[in-house]
């Protein structure tokens, strides 16, 4: 039989001081879990106006590395995202999310945000009487996002990879590989890939003073890292 959990998020109306709005409201939440397929919810594609200018860019790993699922998610419903997998209810999942908003306005200033939030889907038990009823939910709860956007230096924590400087104008070093540097890309934040190399082994320095000035979402190992700010 189907396990379905359905819930239900309250969001206020009109808010108008969007310059209040930080990467820790950016939770992850379960919306829709069932045994095969699960939905997720991240707010930022609500909160970020205006919301037409919301990507999310999502990736899904099991424990051993491999890709489970991945998807860019845009515009005014982004912050919804559903995925079938045959993950055993058994194991757990690792959710990467990156939202980015090169325009977030509050009607009187305009500026760029950049959030990244990860954390681990597990087959949660819920006790309800005398009744177990299970659901696929967060670890972390909640899973405050963080800010990739202003960062001088870059320290991916759950990973322990570091990448710097940031922002940068002529190369970046990618430091603290679980595994061999295999291959570097980065894509626009309207997700379009400008750069793509594989680096000779042991060289873990970018070249990155052909790319113009701007914001680039950094992908090591075909997965994703973080956003990396390009100067002049």
């Amino acid at each position: 039989m189907r396990n379905i959990v359905y819930t239900l998020f309250l969001m206020g109306i009109g808010i108008t001081a969007q310059a209040q709005i930080t990467c820790s409201f950016m939770s992850m939440s379960v919306n829709v879990s069932d045994t095969g397929y699960i939905k997720l919810y991240h707010p930022g594609a609500y909160l970020l106006w205006p919301r037409e200018h919301n990507i999310i860019y999502w990736e899904v790993q099991d424990f051993q590395g491999g890709i489970v699922h991945r998807d860019t998610t845009i515009g005014n419903t982004a912050g919804d995202m559903g995925f079938n997998h045959s993950i055993p209810l058994s194991d757990s999942m690792t959710v990467y999310s990156l939202i980015i908003n090169d325009s977030v306005s509050d009607g009187a200033n305009t500026w760029a945000m950049a959030c990244s939030v990860t954390d681990t889907l597990y087959w949660k038990p819920d006790t309800i009487g005398s009744f177990i009823q299970y659901r696929w939910d967060f670890v972390g709860g909640p899973n405050e996002g963080k800010n990739v956007l202003s960062q001088s230096e870059v320290h991916l924590h759950e990973r322990g990879i570091r990448i710097y400087p940031n922002p940068a104008s002529k190369t970046i070093s990618i430091d603290g590989l679980s595994e061999p540097l295999r291959s570097v890309s980065m894509y626009t934040i309207h997700g379009q890939r400008v750069y793509f190399d594989r680096p000779v082994l042991g060289n873990n320095t970018v070249n990155i003073d052909h790319l113009p000035e701007g914001h680039y979402v950094l992908w090591i190992n075909e997965r994703i890292q973080t956003l990396v700010q390009v100067t002049p």
